[in-house]
């Protein structure tokens, strides 16, 4: 993958990370920790950080 390939998806995770907390923020606020909302909010966001975390990571190389 090009560097800045890289970044720019690096940058696009992390707004993605940011809005699906808030999300899961706002609704577990509006309604509840139990709301199947707010439960999908979250499960996006570790879903994206996961993402993130392997993005991150050097891909192997052959020897």
């Amino acid at each position: 993958m090009q560097p800045n390939h890289a970044h720019e998806m690096e940058k696009e995770l992390k707004s993605l990370v940011m809005m699906s907390a808030h999300i899961q923020q706002m609704t577990g606020d509006l309604l509840g920790a139990e709301n199947q909302v707010t439960k999908t909010a979250g499960a996006l966001k570790y879903i994206l950080m996961h993402e993130l975390l392997t993005l991150e990571q050097p891909e192997p190389v052959d020897a």
